[in-house]
């Protein structure tokens, strides 16, 4: 999907591909995923977010805490964590 960069001024492609990671410092293990494509499902990144979020909770994923971009600092999102 073609998009604007914020660090060019050429249009990329990629592929949106959104990933939560588990980790104890040692592993590194991708337990969900999400692919953003707002044509097609009308979700936004935050709706994304909590999703996945709610997805790894329900796989018994309790975690100490939770790291993610700024670009995710909604308060949906922020709420989805707590």
């Amino acid at each position: 999907m073609p998009r604007k960069s914020p660090w060019s001024i050429d249009i990329v492609k990629g592929i949106n591909l959104l990933t939560l990671l588990w980790t104890d410092e040692n592993k590194h293990v991708p337990c969900e995923h999400r692919i953003y494509d707002k044509a097609y499902d009308n979700l936004s990144k935050n709706d994304h977010f909590a999703a996945l979020v709610k997805a790894a909770h329900a796989r018994g994923f309790n975690p100490a805490y939770v790291c993610f971009d700024a670009w995710y600092s909604s308060l949906i999102s922020n709420s989805s964590v707590i």
